[in-house]
């Protein structure tokens, strides 16, 4: 048998697995110094820099988790149908986040539109309730969707136990703070405008982290570093 043509596809689902954990955990960050570069401000949630200076980044970064998780479709012929399906849900999910964007929150204290209402971004608006709708709810299935992914499904066997209690952890700590975003959504902490990006960005990292362990995808960075 030709080791290769089994090598391949499983080194090149690893990379993608470090690929969406790199970007995920990278995403705030980002986010944040691009905004404090150009004066910006600190946008109120990780959606609203879709209108600051860091949108490119936003819409890139965000695109580029969708296509990599839709395009995953697991290492193995016997993988679950519903571990691969979960994970590309995820992925359309994130794609929707994009494709309508939250309102433009401007008036926050901190925050102000960088393209709104003289130059419109290109599917931005200043308060489309149904589009804002929309938006929330990808995003909180994507989270869900995500903290599925990493606390139920994995399909390798040879799994690390530390990468599955992180898994399991990152999952079970994403899906609280979902409920905490969500809860903060319809009441907001006036003297934190940025409470929600404080929470999407550690839910991001778990996001992220879980990527990284999840598969042995840490330990197949390391030794390609070492090679």
């Amino acid at each position: 048998m030709n080791t290769d043509s089994v090598k391949l596809p499983v080194e090149t689902y690893k990379l993608i697995r470090i690929a969406v954990g790199l970007m995920g955990i990278s995403l705030p960050f980002a986010i944040y110094w691009v905004d404090k570069i150009f004066g910006a401000g600190n946008p109120p949630s990780i959606s609203a820099s879709y209108y600051s200076p860091a949108g490119v980044l936003f819409i890139g970064i965000v695109s580029a988790i969708g296509m990599f998780m839709l395009a995953y479709t697991g290492e193995r012929r016997d993988d679950k149908w519903y571990n691969i399906w979960v994970v590309k849900a995820a992925g359309f999910l994130a794609l929707l986040v994009v494709l309508f964007p939250t309102h433009c929150p401007d008036g926050i204290e901190g925050f102000k539109c960088s393209c709104l209402p003289e130059s419109p971004c290109m599917f931005g608006h200043a308060e489309n309730n149904w589009v804002t709708m929309v938006h929330g709810g990808s995003a909180a299935l994507f989270f869900i969707f995500s903290a599925l992914a990493s606390a139920f499904l994995h399909s390798d066997e040879n799994v690390p136990v530390y990468a599955l209690f992180i898994g399991y952890l990152a999952g079970v700590l994403i899906a609280i703070l979902v409920l905490f975003i969500v809860i903060a959504s319809f009441n907001p902490v006036d003297d934190q405008p940025d409470f929600i990006y404080k929470l999407e960005t550690v839910v991001l990292v778990l996001f992220g982290v879980s990527w990284l362990v999840w598969g042995g995808a840490v330990e197949y960075l390391l030794q390609r570093l070492r090679t």
